[in-house]
Order: C-alpha cells, then sequence, then structure tokens
C-alpha cells in the first residue's frame, strides 16, 4: 500500500494546489508522457515550478464545479449499478468508499495520487475508482470499451502509486449517459511510466532544467500567458541554429496548403458522391455526413481495416 502524505478533508484548496506541486499526480502523468492535450512536459513542469498557472475560463470553472458535485452521486451510482449486475451473477457485492488522502508510492515519493475511491471484496483483489465527467463534445472519446489514452495513463499511474491489482472508471458523458470501465492493472505501461516520472522528476524538475517545447496547444496558450506584451528593445540576437527552424515553419505552411487543398479536394468528391445521406461506406471505410442539433452537418470519417471488415 501507499503512504498517506496528507488528509484532504476539508483542506483549503489553496494548501491542495501546493502539496500538488511537490509530486506528480494521477492528472500529471499524461502529460509528463506527452500524451496529453491539456499539457506538457514543459507546461507540468512550468506550473510545478509556480512559473505558470494555466488560464480559468468561465467554462472550464462550470465544469470543475459540477465535476465536485457530481462526484459522490457517480460514486453512490457506480456502487449500485456494479452491486445489481455482480447480485445477478452470483457474486459478492462490492464495497466502494471514499479516501480522504493525499497518497504517495512506497519507493517513488515523487509519485502522488488523490483518489475517487477504493474497491474492495473483489475477486481480483484490491482496486482503485476514478470518476470522470465528459462534456456532449467529448462522447465520441468516450464510445466503445475503452477509455481516452491521457486517462488510461493517469489511471496505469494510480494503481501504480497504490499497487492496486485493478480499478474501475464511471464518467458520466454528455450529462446523461452513465458508463463504466474495467481497467486491468497493465505492468508493461506502468513501467514505462516510472521510467519516464522518474527522469522528468530527477533529471527535470529537481536540476531546474526545463523540458524541450514541443508541438503541444496547451504550450502555445502558456507562452501567451506568460509572455503578453512585446519590447522593441533589446533586440534579441538567436543562435544561428534558429534559422534553421524559421526555414522550416516557412516550409511547413507551403505544404499544409498543399495538404489542405488535397484534403478539401477529397472531402467534396465524396460529399457530392453522397449528396444527401448521412451515412456512407467506402470498402471497409465509414463515413458519416450527419446533420446535428445545431444543424450542421459535420463531416467525420471512420477508417476500418479489411481484416476488421470481414469479422
Amino acid at each position: 500500500m501507499a503512504k498517506v502524505i496528507a488528509s484532504t478533508k476539508d483542506m483549503p484548496r489553496e494548501q491542495w494546489l501546493e502539496l500538488r506541486k511537490k509530486g506528480i499526480g494521477g492528472s500529471d502523468a499524461a502529460k509528463v508522457l506527452g500524451v496529453s492535450k491539456y499539457g506538457s512536459p514543459l507546461t507540468a513542469y512550468m506550473e510545478k515550478k509556480g512559473k505558470y498557472t494555466p488560464k480559468v475560463t468561465p467554462a472550464t470553472e462550470e465544469a470543475a464545479k459540477w465535476g465536485t458535485i457530481m462526484e459522490p452521486v457517480l460514486r453512490d451510482e457506480f456502487r449500485k449499478t456494479i452491486n445489481k449486475e455482480r447480485e445477478a451473477a452470483g457474486l459478492k457485492p462490492l464495497r466502494v468508499q471514499q479516501r480522504h488522502a493525499l497518497f504517495a508510492h512506497d519507493d517513488f515519493d515523487f509519485m502522488r495520487t488523490n483518489l475517487d475511491g477504493v474497491i474492495l471484496g473483489h475477486e481480483k483483489g484490491f482496486g482503485i475508482l476514478e470518476i470522470k465527467t465528459a462534456s456532449e463534445y467529448l462522447r465520441e472519446e468516450w464510445e466503445g470499451e475503452d477509455i481516452p489514452n491521457q486517462y488510461y495513463i493517469q489511471v496505469q499511474h494510480n494503481i501504480k502509486v497504490m499497487e492496486a491489482d485493478f480499478a474501475y472508471v464511471a464518467a458520466l458523458v454528455g450529462g446523461n449517459k452513465f458508463r463504466y470501465y474495467f481497467i486491468d492493472r497493465d505492468d508493461e505501461i506502468i513501467k514505462h511510466i516510472v521510467q519516464m516520472e522518474h527522469n522528468f522528476w530527477n533529471n527535470y524538475f529537481l536540476e531546474n532544467i526545463p523540458p524541450t517545447p514541443s508541438h503541444s496547444d496547451a504550450e502555445t496558450e502558456m507562452l501567451k500567458i506568460l509572455y503578453p506584451r512585446s519590447y522593441d528593445e533589446p533586440v534579441t540576437v538567436l543562435p544561428v541554429q534558429f534559422a534553421d527552424l524559421v526555414e522550416k515553419i516557412d516550409d511547413y505552411k507551403k505544404q499544409q496548403k498543399v495538404l489542405k487543398e488535397l484534403e478539401t479536394d477529397a472531402k467534396n468528391k465524396i460529399m457530392f458522391a453522397m449528396k444527401d445521406s448521412g451515412v456512407a461506406f467506402a470498402g471497409p471505410h465509414q463515413i458519416s455526413w450527419k446533420e446535428n442539433s445545431r444543424g450542421v452537418r459535420p463531416f467525420r470519417i471512420k477508417l476500418n481495416s479489411r481484416k476488421e471488415q470481414k469479422v
């Protein structure tokens, strides 16, 4: 089991945020591994150094508020749903408990987590519960049997911190669709997570060396917040290797223009062939061009291999 760093019951949010900077939490894991659309190794580093705070918009603030409000409701709904199914299968009911604590791994103190719940009485051993709320715009990410990659990394991070055997993820999607997922412990992924987080914490954070900037849109937003103004003096002379980057940017823009024209050409040919049809198939691939509630027809494709099509 993990060790308790602090009790979070009735802890002021400001104190909780400060504690978050002293380790890598579950929501940081995907950023550190470079697979999060909400951050990157560089943004995680800057946040934990206290040099950057992501911009809070009314929409994100509202989402966070309702996520907090819905957490106990969804935890209880998960408990009722899973135990009803287990009863029908002749299995013993599970105990789903809340833990008001910040945990750290026994051996890797920088690996930390706040849990949404723990699961006891399961035949596979000790488990954890992760609760998510997702907007209607993210519904497609939660379809099927898999959860989004960044949350899979978060879950495996939390499993490692607690040395749990499995996890359940309970999600409310679009405000009205409840579903849950069973996530088994993946030791191969966990080994990679530990290596990447160890490298981030010891070779970057503790050494005060920022990670290299990347393609992350979250980094672009961070840089706009950190440097909102410009000044004519002094003039900066960049090292000579930056000349190559400047030339690449110009080349990339030209390539993007050509690729965009090719993409539009292909889409127009398909839409002209579909006319007013909402769904079409091109070999094993599915095309959706349906009118939504706002009167817009988004164009989407779903690629399928021929092997999958035969199955």
